[in-house]
């Protein structure tokens, strides 16, 4: 098996790294229950979503990628314990018209609010725990999954990079 190497993103990386996050979590249950998959919109609704998050870790939190042979296999987002939870403002800036676009304002306001609760209890660990670091998503390329590479980035990426900077890390399920 080739070695996997472990960097930050860089910026022209952005698609890339958008068709895995869109080819990973396409399927995810939470994305069907306000867009049902039979709607036109779907799809667009979905990857919309996860260019808005892609976007807001680019520039406010960290974006790590694993590489093999040149190619991107994973993408990791953290979130610092300095990361501020995005406003529905700056949401806007980041994308945000064309989640409304595809899902409509009702529909994407409802789905962003089921989100905040669905966190809720991630936020509250995390204002008691200062120096806690959050990982906002893992995703292996589809080809790549079932692998074990989700867990070889967590143990010899994740895991020692917040080591390193001697915190605590929240996984999301």
């Amino acid at each position: 098996m080739n070695e996997i190497t472990f960097r930050r993103v860089r910026k022209d990386e952005l698609e890339k790294c958008l068709d895995i996050l869109y080819e990973a979590f396409k399927d995810y249950s939470i994305y069907h229950i306000i867009i049902p998959n039979s709607e036109a919109n779907h799809g667009k609704f979905n990857r919309a979503l996860l260019s808005c998050q892609l976007t807001d870790s680019m520039a406010n939190g960290i974006v790590m990628v694993a590489e093999r042979e040149g190619e991107i296999i994973s993408v990791i987002q953290l979130h610092s314990p300095e990361y501020k939870e995005t406003t529905v403002f700056q949401y806007l800036f980041l994308g945000a018209f064309t989640v409304f676009r595809y899902g409509g304002i009702g529909k994407s306001l409802s789905f962003i609010n089921m989100v905040n609760q669905c966190y809720s209890t991630n936020v509250e660990y995390a204002k008691n725990n200062p120096n806690c670091w959050d990982l906002e998503c893992l995703a292996v390329k589809k080809k790549y999954q079932g692998q074990g590479i989700g867990s070889q980035v967590i143990q010899e990426c994740i895991i020692p990079y917040v080591k390193k900077e001697g915190e605590l890390l929240i996984f999301k399920t």
